[in-house]
């Protein structure tokens, strides 16, 4: 789980909810992460997309060879999705308790 830990809170530092950072900024910074781990250890980092909850029908689709884009770069881009979406939920349920 530590290293679970680790791996989102790298993610989470490259990806900018308000926008200071430029997408491409993050996907390059997580492509390269991913890239390396698809290279050294693939079974950690498809467990990391488990755990993170990456769609498993996504992550098929980023990994298939009839994907016109690099693997990395897909799964990339469903981490950088996936993160900003669990960003805008905690974000959404904390103004919804300020309200209630």
């Amino acid at each position: 789980m530590d290293d679970l830990n680790a791996l989102t809170s790298r993610l989470s530092v490259t990806i900018d909810p308000d926008g200071t950072d430029t997408f491409e900024q993050s996907l390059l910074g997580i492509s390269e992460v991913v890239d390396q781990m698809l290279s050294d250890n693939p079974d950690l980092l498809f467990s990391y997309l488990y755990r993170l909850d990456v769609d498993e029908g996504k992550i098929k689709n980023a990994m298939s060879p009839l994907n016109p884009e690099a693997p990395h770069i897909g799964l990339a881009k469903l981490i950088i999705e996936r993160q900003l979406q669990r960003i805008r939920t905690r974000r959404e349920y904390a103004s919804n308790k300020k309200k209630g």
